[in-house]
């Protein structure tokens, strides 16, 4: 299954210069799409990563809050310009973060990674979805951790024609 095209496209709002998104500006958070066709179906997959709200503050007047929900909106119009009869997969960190790092307070700790799915209206298939990456593994020269701290979000669809997985 080659990819047809990948392309990245940066979010305008990338937090400010100085505080705690400071490296969130330096990474430049956007979303990468990957297209490819899979038994006739053109699939559009694409991974975010919105910018953190460290404090956990959501009110309208924090300037974390205001660039999420312009990210948010910039998201909103990326998915709805993506071909109607294509299927879409949103994936990504909405939230830090899953699994907190010790003296990380416990409203960070939301499950709130996920997979949306966009369905074509002449596609008829089934979503299913389940978490995984929940144990550590070995590491090279010894020693066990987690590969993120995130859970993983794997999710299979199928359709009368074949299957289709993506994690």
């Amino acid at each position: 299954m080659p990819l047809r095209q990948v392309s990245f496209e940066p979010y305008g709002a990338q937090g400010a210069w100085l505080g705690p998104t400071l490296m969130d500006r330096m990474t430049g958070k956007g979303a990468l799409l990957a297209r490819f066709t899979y038994e006739g179906v053109p699939i559009v997959v694409i991974n975010t990563h919105l910018l953190a709200n460290y404090r956990a503050d959501w009110r309208p007047a924090r300037r974390a809050a205001r660039d999420q929900q312009r990210q948010l909106a910039q998201l909103t119009d990326l998915v709805r310009r993506q071909p109607d009869n294509s299927l879409v997969l949103l994936a990504g960190d909405q939230r830090p973060t899953y699994r907190p790092f010790p003296g990380v307070l416990a409203r960070y700790a939301l499950p709130l990674d996920m997979v949306l799915v966009r369905m074509p209206a002449e596609l008829h298939a089934s979503v299913e979805a389940q978490l995984c990456l929940g144990e550590p593994v070995a590491l090279v020269g010894g020693g066990h951790d987690y590969l993120s701290d995130h859970l993983g979000v794997q999710v299979t669809i199928s359709w009368r024609r074949g299957l289709c997985a993506a994690s």
